[in-house]
């Protein structure tokens, strides 16, 4: 599935999810155009992302990233939650992040807004999904490094 943002009915960005049938979604593609970058919707789609995995009926979201080319993004993760995980899939590269977050429970208007159950998506018992207790680690920073 694929969001997409617009601005003055212009495409602004979009990022893509992937439902797998354990429950889990992964998020690809994050993307914001140059022009439209500073105006919050890096988060708005993640956030719009996690509620749709919800809709979906996942319970954790899982991305991968690069370190250096990505720092903004990383920043921006980790501030909604996301937090390390052991590599999965088969990329080829060495250099990548691995993340992944909980995703909480739909409420009973965003379930209405997207034609699903209240309290779809649930979390996992799992000890990698407690929020971590550090900030964003000090090698990240908000602006890229620029």
């Amino acid at each position: 599935m694929l969001l997409i943002a617009t601005t003055d009915g212009l495409l602004a960005g979009h990022v893509g999810i992937v439902a797998e049938p354990d429950g889990t979604a992964e998020m690809k593609r994050l993307y914001v155009r140059p022009y439209a970058r500073g105006l919050g919707l890096g988060e708005r789609l993640v956030r719009a992302a996690l509620t749709t995995a919800a809709g979906l009926g996942c319970h954790t979201m899982k991305l991968v990233t690069v370190p250096g080319l990505m720092d903004s993004a990383i920043a921006l993760y980790y501030r909604l939650g996301f937090q390390p995980m052991p590599r999965f899939g088969d990329l080829p590269l060495d250099n990548l992040l691995y993340l992944e977050r909980c995703i909480e429970p739909l409420d009973e208007a965003a379930a209405r807004a997207l034609g699903a159950a209240p309290g779809q998506g649930a979390t996992l018992p799992s000890a990698r999904c407690r929020v971590p207790s550090s900030p964003v680690p000090a090698t990240v920073r908000e602006n890229g490094g620029r």
